[in-house]
């Protein structure tokens, strides 16, 4: 049984890291080292821009779940002490 579950995710994690590595792997194979350079220029701003975007509201539903899961514990605990007394 165990066995057979660190096969799953051992064959799990070469996939993802075929399927995330892939463009580099094709890359170092058949480009020369400038092709390559550009590519991780390109690659990098092209991170960089998505992160800078998408940090605002990765930060902002962070404190709305946050805020959510508080309010959450808050009613049940309302609703434990009502049922109590």
């Amino acid at each position: 049984q165990q066995l057979h579950l660190v096969l799953v995710f051992t064959l799990q994690g070469l996939f993802k890291h075929a399927l995330t590595e892939a463009d580099k792997i094709v890359l170092s194979a058949l480009a020369g080292s400038y092709d390559q350079g550009i590519y991780a220029i390109a690659s990098s701003y092209g991170g960089l821009a998505a992160r800078l975007l998408l940090q605002p509201i990765e930060e902002n539903a962070r404190l709305l779940f946050s805020r959510q899961g508080a309010l959450m514990e808050q009613d049940k605990e309302s609703d434990s002490k009502s049922t109590t007394n």
